[in-house]
């Protein structure tokens, strides 16, 4: 399986995968399919330009035989030029189970080293405690940072760091 940066020109692959994730895993992401699905096409290939170019923000796409099986958002927030943030992280069912998620975020890392970043941030759902689990193993810790998760206030979201 490839791990590379989205192109400029493949805004629309990038809106597929994105539905495909958010179909799968509704309540993970901080925006709802019906969101996404409403969102014009100029809003996925300016997303797709912006982070092809990998300056402050960048996706890498798992891509094997033409299909896309997995992403994952890296970004710098303008305030923060040291820390980068972790977004969007997502496989698809088909390709789980292979480590795929882990190749997403060692290239994310790689990427974010290479940029300058001292720290990787992500914030992730309380209540899922594999998904903590499996950051946990490569190196995240809670840093006691939280807040009401985007689509459902009742839950929250916790925020871990990793020092790069």
């Amino acid at each position: 399986m490839e791990i590379r940066p989205i192109r400029g020109d493949e805004g629309l692959k990038l809106r597929d995968l994105r539905l495909r994730a958010l179909a799968d895993a509704p309540d993970e992401f901080g925006e709802t399919l019906a969101q996404a699905q409403a969102q014009p096409d100029d809003f996925w290939n300016e997303r797709a330009m912006r982070n092809a170019a990998g300056i402050d923000a960048i996706t890498f796409v798992a891509v094997e035989d033409g299909r896309w099986y997995g992403m994952l958002t890296g970004f710098f927030a303008p305030d923060h030029p040291q820390t980068a943030h972790v977004v969007g992280l997502w496989v698809d069912p088909a390709a789980r189970s292979q480590g795929l998620a882990r190749t997403l975020m060692d290239t994310v890392t790689k990427w974010a080293r290479s940029r300058g970043a001292a720290q990787l941030q992500h914030w992730v759902r309380e209540t899922n405690t594999a998904v903590i689990a499996f950051h946990e193993r490569g190196g995240y810790v809670r840093t006691g940072k939280t807040k009401p998760h985007a689509l459902n206030p009742s839950l929250h979201d916790v925020q871990m760091a990793r020092q790069l």
